[in-house]
């Protein structure tokens, strides 16, 4: 068997020479400066490229400008399709009294903490996506209740009487 060197050992080496070519040669900046003469091909196509990203980032922010109207019916679309699935996932009634329009029926966190979550997830799209994809914590998280149910329930919490 023969005797190999230590991989850390050989790195540290490494490491040695590499600073103190740095040093000798003055530093990092020179080292800079002589590349950029070296190639220039490179560094232009690295500038083109930079060029290229902000121009595509400009065009899509001013696409988003000019067509604001599109933009909000497919996040409608796709914030509806996500309700949807979690109506699957929970049920179409209310937990308290039994109503049945969805369109008054709301997602309530069962222990509170919505807002919160809202905040942090930056949306009520995100949020939704977020339960979509993880169904064992919306059953356990959330419940269905109708606007007025859920609006009880939030007086009650905040010491409202009848």
């Amino acid at each position: 068997m023969t005797d190999l060197p230590n991989k850390n050992l050989l790195e540290k080496e490494k490491m040695i020479i590499y600073q103190k070519r740095h040093r000798e040669s003055g530093g990092r900046q020179k080292y800079e400066v002589k590349y950029r003469k070296e190639n220039p091909d490179k560094i232009k196509r690295n500038q083109d490229r930079h060029e290229k990203t902000k121009k595509r980032i400009e065009n899509k922010k001013q696409y988003k400008k000019t067509h604001q109207k599109e933009f909000k019916q497919y996040n409608l679309k796709s914030m509806n399709n996500l309700r949807v699935k979690l109506f699957e996932l929970l049920g179409c009634i209310c937990k308290n009294c039994g109503f049945s329009d969805k369109r008054a029926l709301q997602f309530d966190h069962i222990n509170g903490g919505g807002t919160k979550q809202r905040r942090e997830l930056k949306s009520q799209t995100q949020v939704y996506r977020f339960y979509v994809k993880n169904p064992q914590l919306a059953k356990q998280q959330l419940q269905v209740l109708c606007a007025n149910c859920n609006f009880i329930k939030e007086m009650k919490k905040r010491g409202v009487k009848k």
